[in-house]
């Protein structure tokens, strides 16, 4: 995954945002590295992703890593790509 903006999701809340990047399939899912919950996944194209995500209450605030995983097991991670503001 790649993108030039960071996806903030307010402490609490529901939020829907893009992942960009190449080479996804569908199938593919995304993960986020911690504090969040029912995070669905819609494949686009093979450059962008809609993601689904809760930021929990239980949470902590701050930058946190995204990863793309494609259904053969190929995955690459975008560090500090999403914000729990």
């Amino acid at each position: 995954p790649s993108s030039s903006k960071k996806a903030e999701i307010t402490h609490s809340t529901t939020t829907e945002f893009k992942v960009t990047g190449s080479g996804f399939v569908s199938g593919a899912t995304v993960s986020i590295s911690g504090g969040f919950t029912g995070i669905s996944t819609t494949f686009v194209n093979s450059g962008e992703l809609k993601v689904k995500a809760t930021a929990e209450s239980f949470g902590h605030r701050g930058r946190y890593d995204v990863t793309v995983t494609n259904p053969d097991g190929g995955s690459e991670t975008s560090t500090e790509a999403i914000e729990n503001t």
